[in-house]
């Protein structure tokens, strides 16, 4: 996420120390994703954390918002996703409420479901983690080490 206060910056100290000692390499890429495939080796297992902020990012960009964002995110994602051997890609459930929120909050929800269907199409394993329970979406839970 590209943090904007005090609290961003603590929640992401508290994430890289949570991750510090497990042989993680941290690429801080607020936008245009798929340039880290330049940056690492092939084969190695990505983290993408998260699509939520990703998608929050491309479309609100200082004072514009992109409607349209996950249009440009989609096939950088594509490329993450088929360039590297291996990825997890985290992303937020934020659909399960009955609300119904303002026009620009809308576009956003639908845009992140757009970037999570195609995700879960592209990728083998799809997994959803709540609360210490897992339920497989798709593939065998025996292709993933957890």
């Amino acid at each position: 996420m590209i943090p904007t206060g005090a609290e961003d910056d603590e929640r992401i100290t508290h994430h890289r120390a949570e991750r510090a000692g497990d042989g993680f390499v941290t690429l801080e890429r607020h936008v245009n994703i798929s340039q880290v495939l330049s940056e690492v080796e092939f084969g190695s297992v990505l983290l993408l954390d998260s699509l939520t902020a990703l998608m929050q990012n491309e479309m609100f960009r200082g004072d514009f918002v992109d409607y349209d964002a996950h249009r440009r995110v989609m096939p950088q994602l594509e490329r993450l996703i088929y360039g590297s051997a291996n990825i997890v890609i985290v992303s937020d459930f934020i659909f399960a409420d009955a609300e119904r929120y303002d026009a620009v909050t809308e576009r956003y929800r639908e845009c992140l479901a757009a970037l999570d269907r195609r995700a879960a199409e592209c990728c083998d394993v799809v997994l959803e983690v709540a609360s210490a329970q897992i339920i497989i979406h798709k593939g065998d839970l025996q292709e993933v080490k957890l």
